[in-house]
This record gives structure tokens, sequence and C-alpha cells, in this order.
């Protein structure tokens, strides 16, 4: 695990455990996995767009989307969850200064919600383009 995703995994679990929670570890992997789902839809839709010449088919098919993301999920948790390695994360972290604080919580913020927000954007560009090219119907 690199060293971003340590400190990111270390800010969001360091919230999780600060706040009024009963699953601190599911509030932590959640924000991860969501935008991880949204990096997949991105190249799947590129790949069915160019390949299938239709739409992404779990899109159309909410039964699959609820077992896609509860799978995702899992996995995630299966993936990024080891007690000790956690903890050691924790260890590594909790020396740093205020002011890198303030600066790794807004690499965290920017990567969290500037990574969403490009997904989005390029996952509607991908279809704007996959429509106007007469790929998507």
């Amino acid at each position: 695990m690199k060293r971003f995703y340590r400190y990111i995994i270390y800010r969001l679990y360091d919230k999780a455990l600060k706040k009024p929670s009963f699953t601190p570890v599911l509030d932590t992997i959640t924000p991860l996995a969501i935008l991880h789902m949204l990096m997949f839809f991105v190249v799947a839709q590129v790949f069915c767009m160019l390949v299938i010449h239709g739409p992404l088919p779990l899109l159309e098919h909410m039964g699959l989307m609820i077992i896609f993301v509860i799978f995702n999920l899992w996995v995630h948790y299966i993936l990024f969850y080891d007690k000790k390695s956690w903890s050691n994360i924790m260890e590594e972290f909790k020396d740093e200064s205020p002011a890198e604080r303030r600066k790794g919580g807004w690499y965290v913020v920017g990567y969290l919600v500037g990574g969403s927000l490009l997904c989005l954007a390029l996952l509607g560009l991908v279809v704007w383009i996959g429509v106007r090219l007469h790929l998507i119907s």
C-alpha cells in the first residue's frame, strides 16, 4: 500500500474513530469503495461503448447494481482492512504537525471529491461522445 493511500486510510479512520459510530471500519472503506466504483463505471462504459456499442448493462438493471455495490464493499473490506496494518498506519502518522495535518486534509479531500467529480465528468463525456457518434442508442 502506497504512503498516500495509507494516509487516506489514516485520515478517514481517525475521523471515524472520533465520531460516534458503531462501524468506523465501514465509515473508512465506504468512501474509497464509492470512488473506485465510479472509476470502474468509467472504464466499463468506455469498454461497452467501443466494443459492445451499447450502454453498460450493469446500469440498466437495479438488481445487478445492488449486488455489485454489496460485492464491491465486501471486496474492499477484504482488501483494505487488516487490524494490524491499520494500527501501524495510525502509529505512522500520529505525530504529524498541525500544518502537515491541514495540508494532508486538503490532499484527502482533493482525492475523494476531485476524483469523484473527475469520474462523473469523464463518464458524462464518454456517454455524450457515444451518443453523438451513435455508438450508444
